[in-house]
């Protein structure tokens, strides 16, 4: 899963960017709740033996943006709830887009 880079499902996770209302935006768990739901449905469809894979920034190197705290939720999350191993963190600047 590609969630890096302003694609759609890093728009839902950012905080710079999310400013829904609804229970995908808000807080840190709220924002995840995309991406959460999506690897759980892809789970459910492919089962547990299929790889899947996480990418996400882990820094968004602007104000207001996630940092490496918030980031180590995202990675937990991923890992710990849905059985996703090894969630890659990579850098991201807002900025550029």
């Amino acid at each position: 899963m590609h969630t890096h880079s302003a694609h759609l499902m890093a728009q839902f996770m950012s905080p710079i960017i999310n400013h829904q209302i609804d229970k995908y935006g808000g807080g840190l768990d709220s924002r995840l709740r995309f991406a959460l739901e999506s690897i759980q449905a892809i789970k459910t469809s492919v089962g547990n033996d299929f790889p899947l894979l996480f990418r996400y920034a882990v820094d968004a190197f602007a104000d207001g943006g996630r940092g490496l705290a918030e980031s180590q939720v995202v990675a937990q999350s991923a890992n710990h709830s849905h059985g996703t191993p090894n969630p890659r963190g990579d850098q991201e600047n807002y900025r550029q887009y």
